[in-house]
C-alpha cells in the first residue's frame, strides 16, 4: 500500500489535517456531546454502546473515506456545550481535566479510523505514537483513577498500540524507492525514539507494574507497594529486554547513539507520588483492566520480537499452562482468585473475545516454536472449542473477521503439532482438522516439507522486521527438516509393524545407502535419535521434537530390536461428558419421536372417529328420508281414497245423470 508522500515540517500534515476536519457536522455533533457526557459521568454499559455501535456506523456513513473531525474541532464544539475552557494551551489553568483526558481518547479513535480505512502520513504516525504516550502518562501519574472504560475500548487502545507499532515497523524496513527523500531525511531526524521496540516494551511493562496485576491475581492480602511504580516497572523491562538484543537491533536499525534521547523520552513515566496500600486494579477497574491486557500487549510484542521464552513468562502469572488450563474456561473461580472476602474471576480475557483469541493464539505459537507441542494443542485446542461455540454472537462485532482468521491459524498451528508430535486430541478436534487439512496432514505426517511451510505461512503472526520473520521460519523449517530427516515416516511405520525386527532387515526396508556396517551404523543413529527424543517428549524435559512419544523399543546384543507401542489412556471424563451429552440428545429425539407418535396415533383415531360419525349421521339421514317418502306416500294414498269416497256418496247432478242416461242408450 503506497504512503501518501508528506513533507519534513510537521505543521503541513497537521494543517492539511485540520483542513479536511476543520467542522463538526451537525449529525454527528449530538454524538460526540453524548459520549462526552457519558464518559464524565462513568455509565460503562451506555459507552460501550456508543463505542461499539454507534461510532463505527457513524464512521461507515460520513468518515468513510475522510478523517473524523480534528480535536480541536471537537474540544470548540464541547466548550461551548459547557464543557469548560479550551484546550489548545495545555497550560491553561481553566481547561478540564475531564475534557483533556476525553480529546485523547478522542484522538485515539481518529488515529485507529486513519490507519484502518486510509494512508497515514508520516506526521500522524508520529502524532498517533505521541498520543499513546501522553494517554500512557496519565494512567502512571493515577489521573485516571477516577474514570473507567468498558474493557472492550481499553484492550483495544493496548491492541492498536502495538498494530501502529507493527505498521511503522513494517514502514521504517520499506527501500527508499517507496519513500521520498524528505521522508527519509524526516525519519533520520525525527524517528530515533519514536515507536522505539524498546519504549513500547518499557511503557507496557511500567503499565503492568503501576497497576500491581500481578499481585491482584495472586490474591495477596499484604501488598508489596515498593514494586508497583512505573519506575520499577521500566528496569524490569530494561532488564527484560537484555536478553533479545539481536531482535531488537534488527528491529531499530537506527544509530545507537539515539538510544540516550530516547531514554530521556521515557524518563516522564517516573513516578515519585506515594504508593498505595493496595495495588490500583484492587481499587480501580479501569487499572485492572489496563494492567491484564497490557500483559497479553506484551506477550504478543514478545511474540512479535522473536522472543518466545520471554513472552510465556510475561503471561506466567495467568496460569495459562497449568494442568487444569487445558479445561475449558467455567465460571467457576481458581484457587488462586480466591481472596479473605470472597471468589472471583481473574479470567479478565473472557470479557473481550478478541483478547481471549489473541492471548491463547501467541501463547500457542511460542509454545510451537518452543517444541512444547502438548501444550500448544492444548492452548489452542480449547480455544478453537470455546469460540467456535460462541462466535455466533458477536457477529456484529467489527472483529468478527479478524476472530475467524485467528481461528483458522490455530486450527493450522494443530494440525502441525499433532502431525509432528503425535499428541491425543479429541474426536471433534479432529474431525475439523480431517475436514480442512485431511489430505494436507497425511502429506505432512509422511515429512514433505513444503505443507510445512504453507501452513507455517497461513499460521504464523506478523513480526516486526523481516529480519526476525526470517529467522523464526528457518528455525521452524530446521525444526521439521529434522522431523523429516531424522525420525521420518518408514521408521515409525517399521516399528510399529513387527514386533521384533534385526536391525539389517529394518536397514534393508528402508533402503539406506552405503555397506553394510555404514546403513547398520546409519539405523542404529536413526534409533537412537528416535528413542531420545521419545524419552524427552515423555519426560517433558529439552526442546526435542516429542515425535514418538507412544513408542518404546530395546536393542538387545544380537541387534535385534524388540518394540512396544502404547496409546494414550482415553480421557474417561471427556468421555463420560460427551456420552452423556449424546445420552441426552438421544432421550430427548426419543420423546420427540414417541411424542410425535401419540400425537399421530391420536390424530389418526379422531380422523376414524369423526369418519365414522359422519357414516352414522349420513346412514341416519338416508333412514329419516326414505321414513318421511314413505309417510308421504301413504298420505297422498289415504287423501286419494277419502276423495274417491266423497265422490261416490255425492248425488248425481242434471249433467251427470244426463250424461249417464245417454251414455247408457236408455230413455225416460
Amino acid at each position: 500500500m503506497e504512503e501518501t508522500a508528506v513533507s519534513s515540517s510537521p505543521e503541513t500534515a497537521e494543517q492539511a489535517l485540520s483542513n479536511e476536519a476543520a467542522a463538526v457536522p451537525e449529525s454527528v455533533s449530538p454524538f460526540l456531546q453524548r459520549l462526552y457526557g457519558t464518559f464524565c459521568s462513568g455509565a460503562v454499559e451506555e459507552l460501550h454502546s456508543l463505542y461499539e455501535a454507534t461510532f463505527t456506523r457513524l464512521s461507515e456513513r460520513h468518515f468513510k473515506n475522510v478523517p473524523w473531525p480534528s480535536a480541536e474541532a471537537v474540544a470548540r464544539l464541547l466548550s461551548a456545550g459547557g464543557a469548560g475552557g479550551d484546550i489548545d494551551d495545555e497550560g491553561d489553568e481553566g481547561s478540564s481535566t475531564d475534557l483533556k483526558v476525553f480529546l485523547l481518547l478522542y484522538k485515539e479513535l481518529c488515529y485507529r479510523h486513519i490507519h484502518t480505512r486510509l494512508h497515514p502520513t508520516l506526521t500522524q504516525r508520529f502524532e498517533s505514537w505521541e498520543n499513546y504516550l501522553e494517554l500512557f502518562d496519565r494512567a502512571l501519574d493515577e489521573t485516571l483513577l477516577e474514570y473507567d472504560l468498558p474493557a472492550s475500548w481499553v484492550w483495544d487502545i493496548l491492541d492498536e498500540f502495538l498494530y501502529h507499532y507493527e505498521v511503522y515497523c513494517q514502514y521504517r524496513v520499506r527501500g527508499r524507492d517507496n519513500k521520498t527523500a524528505e521522508e527519509e531525511a524526516y525519519v533520520r531526524e525525527s524517528g530515533a525514539s519514536v515507536w522505539n521496540a524498546r519504549h513500547v516494551l518499557e511503557y507496557l511493562q511500567a503499565l503492568v507494574n503501576k497497576s500491581g496485576i500481578g499481585a491482584w491475581l495472586q490474591g495477596d492480602a499484604a501488598w508489596a507497594p515498593a514494586d508497583h511504580g512505573p519506575a520499577a516497572g521500566l528496569g524490569a523491562a530494561s532488564s527484560a529486554t537484555d536478553g533479545f538484543a539481536d531482535g531488537h537491533a534488527a528491529v531499530d536499525d537506527a544509530d545507537a547513539d539515539d538510544d540516550d534521547a530516547a531514554d530521556d523520552a521515557c524518563l516522564r513515566t517516573a513516578d515519585d507520588g506515594a504508593p498505595s496500600a493496595a495495588p490500583l486494579a484492587a481499587q480501580s477497574t479501569l487499572y485492572r483492566h489496563l494492567g491484564y491486557y497490557a500483559m497479553v500487549a506484551l506477550l504478543r510484542a514478545q511474540v512479535s520480537l522473536g522472543d518466545y521464552r520471554m513472552a510465556l513468562a510475561v503471561v506466567e502469572p495467568l496460569e495459562l499452562l497449568e494442568a487444569d488450563a487445558a479445561a475449558i474456561p467455567s465460571t467457576a473461580p481458581t484457587a488462586a482468585s480466591a481472596t479473605a472476602t470472597g471468589a472471583r474471576d481473574t479470567r479478565l480475557y473472557t470479557q473481550v473475545t478478541a483478547c481471549h483469541v489473541s492471548l491463547y493464539y501467541y501463547a500457542g505459537f511460542a509454545c510451537l516454536m518452543l517444541h512444547r507441542y502438548e501444550q500448544a494443542i492444548r492452548l489452542l485446542g480449547t480455544t478453537v472449542h470455546t469460540i467456535s461455540r460462541t462466535r455466533q454472537f458477536h457477529t456484529r462485532s467489527y472483529q468478527y473477521e479478524h476472530v475467524n482468521k485467528r481461528l483458522d491459524q490455530m486450527l493450522a498451528m494443530v494440525g502441525i503439532a499433532h502431525c509432528v508430535s503425535h499428541v491425543y486430541i479429541e474426536e471433534s478436534l479432529n474431525a475439523w482438522l480431517r475436514d480442512k487439512y485431511g489430505e494436507r496432514l497425511t502429506r505432512m505426517r509422511m515429512g514433505e516439507l513444503a505443507i510445512f511451510e504453507e501452513l507455517y505461512a497461513h499460521a504464523c503472526p506478523k513480526f516486526a522486521s523481516p529480519a526476525i520473520a526470517a529467522a523464526s521460519k528457518q528455525q521452524f523449517m530446521r525444526d521439521m527438516r529434522q522431523f523429516a530427516a531424522d525420525i521420518h515416516a518408514p521408521l515409525r511405520s517399521c516399528l510399529r509393524i513387527y514386533r521384533s525386527i534385526h536391525l539389517r532387515k529394518l536397514a534393508e526396508y528402508l533402503e539406506l545407502d552405503g555397506s553394510d556396517e555404514e546403513r547398520m551404523e546409519n539405523i542404529r543413529a536413526a534409533l537412537l535419535a528416535l528413542k531420545l527424543k521419545s524419552g524427552a517428549a515423555a519426560s517433558g524435559e529439552g526442546d526435542g521434537l516429542a515425535t514418538a512419544a507412544d513408542l518404546d523399543f530395546l536393542i538387545d546384543e544380537h541387534g535385534l530390536v524388540r518394540t512396544q507401542e502404547w496409546r494414550p489412556s482415553r480421557r474417561h471424563a471427556d468421555y463420560l461428558l460427551r456420552s452423556i451429552s449424546r445420552l441426552g440428545e438421544q432421550a430427548a429425539l426419543f420423546r420427540r419421536v414417541q411424542r410425535e407418535r401419540l400425537v399421530a396415533s391420536a390424530a389418526a383415531h379422531a380422523r376414524k372417529v369423526e369418519a365414522r360419525r359422519r357414516a352414522e349421521l349420513t346412514a341416519q339421514r338416508q333412514l329419516e328420508e326414505r321414513e318421511r317418502e314413505r309417510q308421504e306416500r301413504e298420505e297422498r294414498e289415504r287423501q286419494a281414497r277419502e276423495a274417491a269416497a266423497v265422490v261416490a256418496a255425492r248425488p248425481m247432478s242434471l249433467a251427470e245423470r244426463l250424461r249417464s242416461g245417454g251414455g247408457g242408450g236408455g230413455g225416460w
